[in-house]
C-alpha cells in the first residue's frame, strides 16, 4: 500500500488532527502559498529607454522606470510595495473613490 502526499497544506492539517490553534493558521498559510506561486512566475520585460513592463501581484500590468531604486525594484521583484501599508489602507477604499 502506497501513501500519497496530501493535496494541500489544508488536507495535511485537517487530516492529521492538528490542534485548533494550528488549524486557525490555515488561512494565513494558504495566503502565503498563493503569494509564493505568484513570485515563482514573476516576469519583467525591458522595453528600452529605462522602461520595464511587469505586473502587480494582483495581475494588473504596470510600467516602471528601471532607474528607480526605491519603489520600482520592489514592484519588479514581488509585484507590490510596502504590503503592510496596503493592508492598512485597503479596508477604507470603496468603489468609486
Amino acid at each position: 500500500m502506497s501513501i500519497s502526499p496530501p493535496e494541500s497544506v489544508a488536507d495535511l492539517i485537517l487530516d492529521e488532527g492538528y490542534p485548533v490553534k494550528l488549524r486557525n493558521l490555515l488561512p494565513t498559510v494558504e495566503k502565503l502559498a498563493a503569494e509564493l506561486e505568484v513570485l515563482k512566475n514573476r516576469q519583467c520585460i525591458y522595453l528600452g529607454n529605462f522602461e520595464v513592463l511587469t505586473a502587480l501581484y494582483t495581475g494588473h500590468k504596470i510600467y516602471v522606470d528601471s532607474r528607480d531604486v526605491g519603489i520600482a525594484s520592489h514592484i519588479m521583484w514581488e509585484g507590490r510595495w510596502e504590503p503592510w501599508i496596503e493592508a492598512t489602507l485597503v479596508p477604507f477604499v470603496k468603489p468609486g473613490m
